[in-house]
């Protein structure tokens, strides 16, 4: 029987317990300070480990720009090394007598020959640390070769080098005449190789051979295997494209044996960061690799290699020193909440007292006797507290007197304002017929403008059909290119830039891209006008040479305009290209101007001359410089006026820009054409958003396929 009632109370004592001010007191603060607590303790965690990702990653941004930098000091070394070498008598002498021998000597001759020119080539190979060294005629065939002896003889023009990388390499010094680097890929021995080549000339400059050399891999990895700052388990990756996978160029410190053996694959989504920075793609951040380890990366594209370069550190040991730091917020977490529960529990006892005090007169107060002081000796809010509760008591026995004389006097102030918003009332009816009057003219004036608009965007509307019949048709544009597209977004309805295009033959067409001065209906005029010039230029009187062709379309346009006695400064700017399928060759000039060409994964941004087409001229004669390129495989070029760069827009209000432009048009090359203009019409809606338009829009572009 004892024990029921101990039980019985001491649930009575913890029930009373958990109803006093002091427990919920006590509660409140733990349920605020502990979720406090918590989020201090996440942030301070999540925000040291995002400082030292930061500084992870500009540890890894600094060793790549260290390391690009030696990578680039190297391949421009070597690019001078392999020019000197081509540039010496004795390289000279030694192409002119295999030459010469090959049209007169026997093969025992042959054999002497080589033995006698052998030895201060291999002088030279050794000199500047080379795997291999050939000599090759213009023709493409291998004279000398200093190891790969078995390669004398095989013609690199033939069906079994040309698509090869030293087949590439040979033909771009054969016809660009300048020294270039091939790709990474193996050699007929299945090891990796790099080559050079640069042309050889004779005393007289005139070109006479090819001089390709093949770069010692150990030097590549020297300038990449310096693991300095990288801890225990960063590392370095040159990675170059090799069919659908991306070829380690290096050995590694997880992988010792995976130059030119190991390939990852660019199809799976887990690799998509490599395939984006072999596409050009700089960036940081964390990734997988290829050991299936988690990693912080800097990744960077190296232009002059067509390769991307990895630094990378495992994120274990990254953050290393984040764990510890949890570890100790832990501790402080739970020291500061036991403080905090003795403290709160000092203060709500402080604080109850006086409140039962204050709780007993409330109560007082509320059965009527209104004549009872409530006495808190306590100076902080507690005390305020009784004190306005007194002060209300006082208040009340003055409003009660206050409310009796306010209800007698209450009728006489409601007659006053009754009459008070009856005449308010007559003057808003007055108004509302004043307002009246103003809307009907208001609506007669509106009438009337939206008649003129009408008919003025009527008339718009007919010029722009005009205009339009001006341009070439698809069919005509599709004749020579197997591919193309025209954005055409006018700033008002009419438009001051145009394109033009002219088939010479089956195998030859002329196209222009202009920017007439100013917009809407004056840069239309002009744009008909440098239209039906080009026609009587091309067309009537045969000229089909581009800087002939922008010498006579200035003078036309000056003659047409009388601009030599009207001193008008009315002109264009315009790029025009010819393109020759049959001698595969492009002719290219400009008027202020340029053109991007898109040739094997390389872009080219040629500028026009800086003249216009018309306006004033001090010179005696405006002549504009041509350019000629080879068409060696698929081509893309583009043509475009200012409008796109030169639009207002983003976050700050700024200038698109032409290097913005150009990356974007180099990012988008491979998409097909119809969806290259999706892409540039989307981006150009983003960035100008809300602002206006401010200059007509025009960018072409062609693909020439070989």
């Amino acid at each position: 029987m004892g024990k029921p009632r101990k039980l019985k109370n001491k649930e009575s004592f913890f029930v009373k317990i958990r109803k006093r001010i002091a427990f919920q007191l006590l509660f409140w603060f733990l349920v605020i300070e502990f979720p406090v607590q918590c989020v201090l303790v996440y942030v301070s965690y999540w925000n040291a480990r995002s400082i030292i990702q930061e500084e992870s990653i500009n540890n890894l941004s600094a060793i790549s720009e260290r390391q690009v930098k030696a990578i680039n000091i190297f391949f421009q070394q070597a690019l001078k090394d392999v020019e000197l070498l081509a540039s010496t008598p004795d390289m000279y002498k030694t192409t002119y007598d295999y030459q010469t021998l090959r049209d007169t000597s026997s093969i025992e001759k042959e054999a002497k020959f080589d033995s006698l020119h052998r030895g201060f080539l291999m002088k030279y190979q050794e000199t500047f640390d080379f795997d291999d060294l050939w000599v090759v005629s213009p023709t493409g065939k291998v004279q000398f070769a200093s190891v790969e002896q078995g390669m004398k003889g095989e013609m690199l023009q033939s069906k079994k080098w040309q698509n090869t990388t030293v087949g590439r390499v040979f033909e771009r010094a054969n016809i660009l005449l300048q020294a270039d680097f091939s790709d990474f890929s193996l050699n007929t021995k299945n090891r990796g190789a790099l080559y050079i080549a640069s042309p050889i000339r004779n005393a007289q400059k005139r070109f006479v051979g090819v001089l390709i050399v093949q770069i010692n891999n150990q030097n590549i990895e020297k300038a990449i295997n310096d693991y300095t700052g990288l801890g225990e388990t960063g590392e370095s990756i040159l990675l170059t494209k090799f069919k659908e996978e991306a070829l380690f160029v290096n050995n590694t410190r997880h992988a010792p044996d995976a130059a030119f053996k190991k390939t990852i694959s660019l199809n799976q989504d887990a690799n998509q960061i490599i395939a984006e920075s072999l596409k050009g793609k700089n960036g940081s951040g964390m990734m997988i690799d290829y050991r299936g380890e988690e990693v912080l990366a800097k990744w960077v594209y190296v232009p002059s290699l067509r390769s991307a370069l990895i630094v990378k550190l495992d994120t274990e040991e990254a953050f290393s020193s984040v764990q510890v730091l949890r570890n100790i917020l832990f501790v402080i977490v739970l020291v500061t909440l036991t403080l905090v529960i003795l403290a709160a529990f000092s203060v709500a006892e402080s604080f109850s007292r006086p409140i039962r005090k204050l709780t007993l007169f409330t109560r007082q107060v509320a059965l009527g006797k209104l004549d009872e002081q409530v006495n808190i000796a306590s100076t902080n809010e507690i005390g305020e507290l009784a004190d306005s509760f007194n002060q209300m008591v006082n208040n009340l026995q003055k409003s009660r007197d206050e409310l009796q004389d306010y209800a007698q006097n209450l009728e006489q102030k409601v007659a006053e304002r009754t009459e008070e918003l009856q005449a308010m009332n007559e003057e808003i009816n007055q108004s509302n017929e004043e307002l009246s009057s103003t809307l009907d003219f208001v609506n007669r004036q509106k009438a009337e403008i939206e008649k003129n608009n009408n008919d003025m965007l009527s008339s718009l509307n007919y010029a722009k059909r005009i205009q339009e019949a001006y341009l070439p048709s698809s069919e005509k544009i599709a004749y020579l290119f197997s591919d193309y597209f025209v954005m055409l977004k006018p700033r008002d309805i009419v438009s001051g830039d145009f394109y033009w295009y002219h088939q010479i033959n089956p195998d030859e067409g002329i196209l222009a891209v202009g920017d007439c001065t100013g917009h809407g209906v004056p840069g239309a005029f002009m744009s008909i006008l440098g239209n039906d010039i080009l026609n009587s230029i091309v067309i009537q009187d045969g000229c089909i040479e581009v800087d002939l062709i922008l010498n006579n379309l200035h003078n036309g346009i000056r003659k047409s305009l009388r601009q030599k006695e009207t001193g008008s400064k009315d002109g264009m700017d315009i790029t025009i290209i010819k393109v020759d399928l049959k001698g595969r060759v492009l002719h290219f000039a400009g008027a202020q101007n340029p053109m991007v060409l898109i040739q094997d994964e390389r872009k080219y941004f040629i500028r026009g001359s800086k003249m216009g087409i018309g306006g004033v001229q001090r010179e005696k004669e405006r002549i504009f410089e041509k350019h000629t390129f080879p068409l060696i495989s698929d081509t893309i070029i583009y043509l475009y006026s200012d409008g796109y760069q030169d639009q207002f827009g983003g976050l700050d209000n700024r200038k698109f820009l032409g290097k913005r432009f150009r990356e974007l048009l180099y990012e988008i090359h491979t998409k097909p054409m119809n969806e290259q203009k999706d892409v540039l019409d989307q981006t150009f809606k983003d960035w100008k958003q809300a602002h206006k338009q401010l200059d007509d829009v025009l960018v072409v572009g062609v693909k020439i396929e070989i």
